[in-house]
């Protein structure tokens, strides 16, 4: 039986190899976030393998409880997904900001453009009229 070792921070553990669960790690069939040819980080490893109930063993050699390094490993995929959520949902926002200036620019020329007119058959005192009676409006 082959054994691993893998350190996260300052500690290290150590994985065999039964029933081949460290080679599953790295198995696209079992692991849909491997993808050959990438690097895997060993907090990645590590919670894979915890995931297959590998037995995960600690610098004294003490066996840990399986499904701790999984769990957190998931929660911290969740705020991710969380973030990315919040991230699109920004974007969204801000496209929809973005396409509301646009057609604010398009009425705002055709304003200009009604001001122009008006004052080619009104004539310049009409304009400041109509602009008085607007800003008593709002």
């Amino acid at each position: 039986m082959q054994e691993y070792k893998i350190k996260i921070g300052n500690r290290e553990y150590t994985l065999n190899n039964n029933s081949d669960k460290y080679d599953r790690v790295f198995d696209p069939k079992f692991n849909p976030e491997f993808v050959k040819g990438e690097q895997l980080t060993n907090e990645q490893i590590l919670a894979y393998y915890d995931k297959f109930a590998g037995l995960i063993l600690d610098e004294n050699r003490q066996k840990i409880e399986n499904g701790q390094f999984w769990k957190a490993y998931e929660e911290k995929l969740a705020k991710q997904r969380q973030q990315e959520k919040s991230w699109d949902k920004k974007k969204k926002m801000a496209g929809s900001f973005v396409e509301f200036i646009r057609g604010f620019k398009e009425v705002l020329w055709l304003v200009v453009l009604i001001i122009f007119l008006v004052a080619v058959f009104f004539g310049y005192d009409k304009i400041i009229s109509i602009i008085k009676e607007v800003k008593e409006l709002l």
